[in-house]
């Protein structure tokens, strides 16, 4: 839908779609970004640098909302509240307790990044780093959202049906925008900002979730081990020398690895070579042990 909004500048177009329409798009994302995380890390490193500058740029752009939102909306406000005892503690019911499912998807997804801890440098410290400061990135930008979308439209008018507030849900952030761009001028110009970072980081979301599985499995020297050495014996030399080498990248010290290697690119040149006895494993596996 962000895409939609970033092309066409309004939400009739994407809803007009056929639905077939979308699942095959989709697919094709998908298989797109599923080929884009087979590459490996320079890619995803790439893309999750555009998206984290992105998310920076929305964050920016809430901010020069909550500027402007007064004006564009000057029957918007805050509600009057009473700061006593009775308004301040909860009602610990199960309306209460299901509203807490907004912050596991505030910060939902976070976990998938648990793959990538030995990329970081000095992990022991820059990764808890990290994820304090992305909880407070969310927190931040959450709080920014809500009260500058608060003020920039009408309760009543939003709760006026279940249409109305369907619309708005889905569409509401990119009305503000599309307002906000008109106040100052520049017409849909924010709103097309706002859409394309919304697609980068739903796009590096996605890449990260296919990645993150596929990383748990390649940063396994056993799985590799063996992903190699049945292309291996199996005559595969190009994916053999493919596993072979990032083994080698997860663990240099494993000495079977250089004499595969160099033995395949021997045999992928033309030279005759004796294929490496698999007693070369199982000496290494019981030197291991």
């Amino acid at each position: 839908k962000a895409l939609s909004w970033a092309i066409f500048r309004n939400a009739e177009t994407y809803d007009s779609l056929p639905t077939l329409m979308i699942q095959v798009a989709t697919l094709i994302v998908f298989l797109f970004f599923a080929w884009v995380a087979s590459r490996g890390m320079n890619p995803l490193k790439k893309l999750t640098t555009l998206a984290g500058t992105s998310m920076f740029v929305m964050s920016i752009l809430y901010i020069v909302m909550m500027f402007a939102a007064p004006v564009i909306n000057p029957d918007g406000g805050y509600v009057s509240m009473q700061f006593t005892k009775e308004t301040l503690i909860p009602n610990f019911n199960m309306g209460y307790f299901t509203s807490l499912s907004i912050l596991v998807f505030a910060v939902g997804g976070c976990e998938k990044i648990s793959p990538y801890v030995n990329k970081v440098k000095d992990p022991a410290k820059g990764f808890p780093k990290g994820m304090i400061a992305l909880a407070v990135m969310v927190v931040v930008c959450a709080m920014l959202g809500t009260v500058a979308m608060g003020m920039m439209f009408n309760p009543a008018e939003i709760n006026a049906s279940t249409e109305s507030f369907n619309a708005y849900a889905s569409n509401g952030a990119y009305w503000a925008f599309q307002k906000l761009g008109a106040y100052y001028g520049i017409g849909d110009t924010l709103l097309v900002v706002y859409a394309l970072c919304n697609v980068i980081g739903q796009f590096s979301t996605l890449v990260i979730s296919i990645d993150a599985p596929l990383r748990m499995l390649l940063d396994n020297e056993d799985f590799l081990c063996k992903y190699a050495v049945s292309f291996y014996y199996t005559n595969d030399l190009i994916n053999a020398k493919k596993y072979f080498k990032m083994l080698y990248k997860l663990n240099p010290n494993i000495k079977f690895t250089n004499l595969y290697l160099k033995n395949i690119n021997a045999r992928l040149c033309g030279k005759k070579r004796e294929i490496v006895s698999s007693t070369v494993l199982l000496n290494a596996k019981s030197t291991n042990s």
